[in-house]
């Protein structure tokens, strides 16, 4: 007769450290762990252990060609595991992690699923065993995934090294599974995230013009580009501008509010932004205005180089007022040009 499995009951908001701590040896020692997340309970082993990972598969009687998702304590744990993601990864990573969808990634070896659980027992047991978990859920396959501790062990007794108690979880449903893996993202599993939430941003592409102080030429890009989306009808495109070397909540001069204002664009309330590793990789266009600007941002985020564009508008700070008209008449020429790479990747 299988030895019972060892319960250890977490208060799921402050989880005991040391009951964590304890759970993370386990971990670390090759062997299995039964815990919450906010869809079902996972059944927890070392990403970095095979034969830990094949006990899963022997304890869940789950096909071999089933793999198995990881999840991860952070997101920029992702970069980790995956090289170079595709930008709109960062899009919906941060619309819904931590929470309940699991993104499938191209790897140079493999796909792999990964999952930000919205758990502060599951973040703080992946975070503390210093490792990645593989953690599907804690059931033989087939049957209904459990929601609490008791379900899970139904099948599981025994079989499973210990369980942490964290209460009924607060979702009830399995994480949505998200295939981005192949050119057009598809809905592998239907969970807790609903189709047309994914749309709102899977439909979206993002397009990010950047200058010095983001005060001047890339907000009149920006400006300008808004405008001719509006005039097109074209409502799924993001426009964002900001600055390699910007102090955040500066406004655009006055010569850039009048110029705008002149072609119907109100710019008065903007305020600078300053670039950021994220704005850059969760774009699908870059537009500098400079190969000074494109150098700054290849040396942040290497490989990205193939959606960064050099508009080659010079700097009209300090200049006169037509200066900055002559500046901005460059923009406007060159907006045929962003329009048609932004065809490219509707």
């Amino acid at each position: 007769m299988n030895k019972k499995t060892r319960i250890l009951k977490l208060d799921s908001q402050n989880p005991e450290i040391e009951g964590i701590k304890e759970a993370a040896e386990i971990i670390r020692k090759g062997q299995l762990v039964i815990f919450p997340t906010e869809t079902v309970y996972g059944l927890g082993a070392d990403f970095a252990n095979p034969e830990a990972i094949q006990r899963i598969y022997q304890i869940k009687k789950r096909p071999q060609n089933r793999p198995l998702s990881v999840h991860i304590a952070c997101r920029e744990d992702a970069e980790r595991l995956v090289k170079n993601p595709p930008p709109i990864f960062y899009a919906l990573s941060k619309a819904f992690w931590p929470g309940p969808l699991t993104v499938v990634l191209k790897t140079k070896e493999r796909n792999i699923g990964l999952r930000l659980p919205d758990n502060k027992i599951a973040q703080e047991l992946i975070s503390e065993s210093e490792t990645f978990l593989v953690a599907p859920s804690a059931n033989i396959s087939g049957a209904r995934p459990p929601v609490t501790l008791e379900e899970a062990l139904k099948d599981l007794d025994g079989k499973v090294d210990l369980a942490i108690d964290g209460g009924r979880t607060k979702l009830t449903k399995e994480s949505t599974v998200l295939d981005l893996s192949a050119i057009k993202p598809e809905i592998l599993r239907q969970g807790a995230i609903e189709e047309k939430e994914l749309k709102k941003i899977l439909e979206q592409r993002r397009v990010l013009f950047v200058c010095t102080g983001n005060t001047c030429r890339s907000i009149m890009a920006e400006g300008l580009l808004k405008k001719r989306l509006s005039e097109k009808g074209i409502k799924n495109i993001r426009v964002l501008s900001a600055g390699v070397s910007a102090f955040p909540g500066l406004p655009p001069t006055r010569e850039t509010i009048q110029v705008l204002q002149e072609e119907g664009i109100d710019v008065s309330d903007y305020r600078a932004k300053e670039l950021t590793a994220e704005m850059l990789k969760s774009a699908d266009l870059i537009f500098a205005m400079q190969e000074y600007h494109k150098d700054v941002i290849l040396r942040r985020v290497p490989w990205i180089e193939q959606r960064v564009f050099v508009l080659g508008v010079a700097d009209p700070i300090g200049r006169p007022l037509n200066i900055y008209q002559d500046y901005f008449n460059i923009i406007k020429k060159e907006m045929p040009k962003v329009l048609l790479r932004i065809k490219e990747i509707l």
